[in-house]
């Protein structure tokens, strides 16, 4: 039997064409998947570091939209109304609404914050205000000054001397069925403490209120105005008043009143003299039957106003009260003199 040769045998051990053909096809076919797996790797990676730079960009070039805090406050805050016998005050609204403008209002300048201070007053009370600071324009006028002319301006109608005399005067209501007027009291007690200012309120300060509180009766009016005018009168800057001082004044005027007093009918006395000598120089002695002379008789138009009055001519009337506050002018004055001349021999 014939053995093949090693030509034969190799040639036999090769594939067939046709498996060459196509594992080369699918070899190409790889090469063209790996090559568009690639591409599209790559196209991947540009599109993310584009999106990646594009956002950077806005984060750099693009600002954050500023929020302006002046509009919200001019919707939300509301329009102040004075009503100065119902403590409806520019300090209580600035008190409740200052701090939300200040919160609120960080990035607000004074001058904006003043220029919505003053757009929330009303009509009246702008104008009061507006007229109150002529020549100046409300615009024209820095926050601090502008917010203590509103608070000097359109403050309580009564004076601190009647807020501490009503906090020192304060009653509890009675206490009746379900009512307990402890906790209401006790806040009307805090509330007119603040109101009057009692922490400025020293010890002769306090003495002096309740020395002025005493004076009810109505023989102390003239007095007790005179106190209250002299309180009302002092400022900040001045000494508190001693109820030594209190005391004197009160004395001095007492004294001063009743000076006036005697000197007053003094001159009223001479004037009624003066007028009937003038009286009798026009009505002369006339003769009678029992008599040489006889004395008219006098007028006593003094003291009886009412039967003169119905013979008198408005002429005439209107000259006794010319008369009468002359001789009232007069007696003042010599009353002052008089006191004056006292004083000055006393010392």
């Amino acid at each position: 039997m014939l053995m093949p040769s090693s030509s034969q045998a190799m040639e036999s051990e090769q594939p067939p064409r046709w498996l060459e053909e196509v594992l080369q096809v699918h070899f190409q076919h790889l090469q063209l998947l790996q090559q568009q797996n690639q591409r599209i790797a790559d196209l991947v990676s540009m599109l993310v570091e584009r999106e990646k730079a594009s956002t950077s960009a806005a984060d750099v070039t693009l600002p954050a939209p500023r929020v302006d805090p002046y509009g919200d406050l001019v919707r939300d805050l509301p329009t102040f109304n004075y009503e100065g016998d119902e403590d409806e005050t520019f300090n209580a609204w600035y008190t409740r609404y200052g701090p939300v403008i200040d919160d609120r209002g960080k990035a607000l300048s004074d001058d904006r914050k003043r220029n919505l201070i003053v757009e929330k007053l009303d009509k009246a009370t702008y104008k009061t205000y507006s007229e109150h600071v002529l020549p100046l324009k409300p615009q024209e006028i820095d926050l601090a000054t502008t917010i203590d002319n509103l608070r000097k301006l359109f403050g309580p109608k009564r004076t601190l001397i009647r807020r501490r005399y009503e906090f020192l005067q304060s009653k509890c209501p009675p206490l009746n069925g379900a009512y307990v007027p402890y906790r209401e009291y006790g806040n009307m007690i805090k509330r007119k403490f603040e109101d009057a200012s009692m922490k400025d309120v020293d010890s002769d300060s306090l003495k002096c209120l309740v020395f002025l509180s005493g004076l009810t009766d109505p023989s102390h009016s003239e007095t007790r105005l005179r106190l209250l005018n002299q309180l009302n009168r002092l400022k900040e800057s001045d000494p508190a008043p001693l109820l030594d001082d209190f005391i004197n004044e009160c004395e001095t005027f007492v004294t001063l009143r009743t000076d006036n007093r005697a000197i007053e009918s003094k001159e009223v006395n001479a004037a009624y003299q003066r007028k009937t000598a003038k009286q009798d120089k026009k009505h002369p002695y006339s003769p009678n039957k029992g008599f040489r002379y006889r004395r008219q008789p006098r007028d006593h138009s003094l003291h009886s106003p009412s039967r003169n009055a119905r013979s008198a001519s408005p002429a005439k009337k209107h000259y006794r009260g010319q008369r009468d506050q002359e001789l009232l002018r007069a007696s003042s004055f010599f009353a002052l003199c008089y006191r004056a001349y006292h004083r000055a021999t006393s010392v």
